[in-house]
């Protein structure tokens, strides 16, 4: 099984610690604009990203998904 990738510059932070913080934690992982990993039982849980990151990452995926439907147009269209 493939082990989690956590990068070293992450900030790693216990559940207990977002439970006890979580409006001061949200406010500074946006203000740093750096995201977060969760650790349950010292381990990796999930992770946790700016808003403006995650926007970032639809729009990529937006565009991932029509270049791939114009690879399929054009290779449908092809008179191979």
């Amino acid at each position: 099984m493939r082990k989690p990738y956590v990068e070293l510059s992450s900030k790693v932070i216990p559940l207990t610690e977002l439970k006890n913080n979580f409006s001061k934690i949200i406010e500074k992982m946006n203000m740093d604009n750096q995201e977060r990993i969760l650790l349950k039982r010292n381990k990796p849980a999930a992770a946790m990203i700016p808003v403006n990151r995650y926007d970032e990452l639809m729009k990529m995926e937006e565009r991932y998904y029509q270049m791939l439907d114009q690879i399929k147009d054009k290779n449908e269209n092809s008179d191979i």
